[in-house]
């Protein structure tokens, strides 16, 4: 059975991000899993999804948002340089 997981998703440039049900990432290496106690978006979010704030034309979508939050951390990966 696939874990899921909750996220606010923008589905393309235009989009409000809703709240949706999508499947519970790998980690890559470098990367940590952390299962999410409370989160918010914020406006650089929002600006991120929907220009590219930081690397404008490198927003791949749909976008999972938010990047405040607090949790526990359930699986690391492995470490490189």
């Amino acid at each position: 059975m696939t874990k899921t997981m909750q996220a606010f998703v923008a589905k393309n440039k235009r989009a409000t991000p809703q709240l949706t049900e999508i499947v519970v990432p790998k980690i890559k290496p470098n990367e940590l899993l952390v299962k999410v106690a409370a989160a918010s978006i914020n406006p650089v979010d929002q600006k991120f999804a929907t220009v590219g704030l930081l690397s404008p034309g490198t927003v791949q979508y749909p976008v999972t948002l938010g990047n405040d939050m607090a949790g526990e951390v359930v699986a690391v990966g492995s470490y490189e340089n």
